[in-house]
């Protein structure tokens, strides 16, 4: 669960976060482009894997390209999740941590440490708690953000998320959507918030994971 602008963990476009990591033995890539108008946006791409021998820890990074009015940066980082307890023992949970720097001056940009909770309700709807703790090398955006998420299948491929979350001294921001799972190693997101970033703008995103 981070900002749009912050490296996020493994929770897609979605910006709560779930306890479990990747399938051992796979690897996926998360793609998402947002749109918050006014000519700014943000395009990702985070790929990680889970190996057989450790398969409790996924292990990630992520590429974020942000503009807005001319002016351009990208960040880049890793990611590492690791599953603590499994959703099917009653509670899942998890705890992730991520970083990013500056590529073109090298410099620390942003800095999270995030503890996800999954409660499954029913077989087809599950919920997803996240506190973490976010540090930015600039601007307000360091304290503490806690979110909230539901999920639910609504057919055999194709389910609805709604998500609240609150970060330090801000208003609370939200973002809803479908996704639809074609088949099982592709899911297209589409989704539609407001506070997504972090400021009042709204955004609507469109995400892809592969996964192989």
């Amino acid at each position: 669960m981070f900002a749009a602008e912050e490296v996020r963990a493994s929770g897609g476009a979605h910006i709560v976060d779930d306890a479990e990591v990747e399938t051992p033995g796979l690897c996926h890539v998360e793609s998402w482009l947002t749109g918050f108008g006014s000519g700014r946006g943000l395009a990702n791409l985070s790929p990680a894997c889970t190996f057989h021998a450790l398969p409790s820890i996924e292990f990630g990074a992520a590429i974020q390209h942000g503009w807005e009015r001319g002016h351009r940066h990208t960040l880049i980082g890793p990611a590492v999740k690791l599953a603590l307890r499994k959703p099917s023992r009653g509670i899942g949970l998890g705890v992730a941590v991520s970083a990013a720097v500056d590529a073109a001056t090298g410099k620390a940009e942003t800095a999270a440490l995030l503890v996800p909770v999954t409660i499954d309700l029913t077989p087809r709807v599950r919920t997803n708690f996240n506190l973490s703790y976010q540090w930015a090398r600039t601007g307000d955006r360091h304290g503490l953000v806690a979110g909230v998420q539901v999920e639910a299948r609504v057919g055999g491929n194709l389910s609805v998320m709604a998500e609240g979350f609150v970060r330090d001294g801000a208003k609370p921001g939200f973002q809803a959507g479908v996704r639809w799972t074609p088949r099982v190693w592709i899911d297209v997101d589409l989704l539609g918030g407001r506070r997504v970033d972090g400021s009042g703008a709204r955004a609507v995103t469109l995400g892809v994971t592969l996964r192989r």
